[in-house]
């Protein structure tokens, strides 16, 4: 929130931009205190595309799903030495939920943060887009 408030001043005066921030899917189910940090992160992005959009600024949102990251390995294998269970079960259990069947890559968030970074996206503003594999039920969110 800071980086897109330093940053909006000198957008601004381009007359172009695009920021971009990262939540998580949480924002889109309850009970989690990250969920209401997604949701307010969420609402901050909106608030930034109404105000910045008519500058010709896109302001987004990512909510990734379980993505895999450096920090993917060594946590998949304590929780299979907690549970007693081999690294390929724990990534089972975990993708199980996920209508792809498999954990994100981080290249897959990168990917879509690019996109939205080009000005192939100018219709594109005030979004939450969802990084998450088809995980959740709700046919719109």
């Amino acid at each position: 929130m800071r980086v897109a408030k330093a940053a909006a001043p000198h957008l601004k005066e381009g007359g172009w931009g695009r920021i971009i921030n990262i939540g998580g899917l949480a924002a889109r189910s309850g009970g989690a205190i990250s969920g209401m940090r997604n949701v307010a992160l969420t609402h901050f992005t909106k608030t930034l595309s109404n105000e910045l959009g008519p500058q010709g600024i896109n302001v987004n949102i990512i909510h990734p799903g379980a993505t895999r990251t450096e920090r993917t390995g060594p946590l998949n294998q304590a929780l299979a030495k907690e549970r007693n269970v081999s690294v390929k079960d724990v990534e089972n259990a975990a993708s199980a939920g996920i209508d792809i069947r498999r954990i994100i890559e981080s290249e897959e968030v990168a990917f879509l943060a690019a996109f939205l970074a080009s000005p192939k996206s100018s219709a594109i503003t005030g979004e939450a887009i969802a990084a998450g594999g088809g995980v959740g039920s709700a046919v719109f969110q």
